[in-house]
């Protein structure tokens, strides 16, 4: 990782990624994944029946991945597909001969990630540390950082039991890196989690299947 260019951006692809480049190669034939990356080129082409689509190179830490958007994505995504932007790309898997690609269905600014594909964040606390003060700055940071991810509190006795608290609609949160670092200061590393979603894309018609030759 050390001077790779992605290298400041390693806990959210690592976090929100379900695959990397080379980690393709042990999945099946058709299986729909999340990448994550540098948009290293753009080349927007016509198919044969005068329908607009593109063809993109994405890289991570590992390696380079060819993408195909067909014109309905494209249409949908273009703005995106800017050359040297950093991208999460959710698709279809598509292996012939040993060269493996991908078919894009979604395509969305990395540094959206955590407020796209955040399913809750856990707060965790020894029971013996909870106290009026500790309660009032996280609820401070929380308010702070209004959005659509439920947080729990996970409270740690020393006998090893542990209770799950919900905070309710109130607290719902965007989990921005700056709001974790910031929990992290008070209340110490390692004890706020990030549960991403396992989900490849976010849409309901995302899960359609590409035959390879549809433009």
């Amino acid at each position: 990782m050390s001077g790779h260019p992605l290298s400041q951006h390693e806990k959210l692809l690592k976090l929100y990624c379900l695959s990397t480049v080379s980690g393709l190669a042990e999945l099946e034939d058709g299986t729909l994944t999340r990448i994550g990356g540098l948009l290293e080129k753009v080349e927007k082409k016509i198919s044969k029946d005068n329908k607009p689509y593109a063809l993109l190179q994405i890289e991570d830490i590992e390696g380079t991945l060819d993408v195909v958007v067909f014109s309905q994505s494209l249409q949908e995504y273009e703005k995106i597909m800017v050359e040297g932007a950093l991208v999460l790309a959710c698709g279809q898997i598509s292996k012939n001969d040993d060269v493996i690609k991908m078919y894009l269905q979604e395509l969305y600014p990395l540094e959206d990630a955590p407020r796209l594909f955040t399913e809750r964040l856990s707060i965790h606390l020894p029971a013996s540390a909870v106290n009026d003060g500790i309660l009032r700055k996280i609820r401070d940071l929380l308010k702070k950082h209004p959005g659509g991810t439920p947080v729990f509190f996970c409270l740690q006795f020393q006998q090893g039991e542990e209770i799950f608290l919900s905070s309710g609609h109130d607290f719902k949160i965007t989990p921005a890196e700056s709001l974790i670092t910031d929990l992290e200061r008070i209340i110490g590393e390692e004890s706020v989690y990030v549960a991403a979603s396992t989900k490849p894309c976010r849409k309901a018609d995302s899960n359609r299947k590409f035959n390879g030759s549809r433009r």
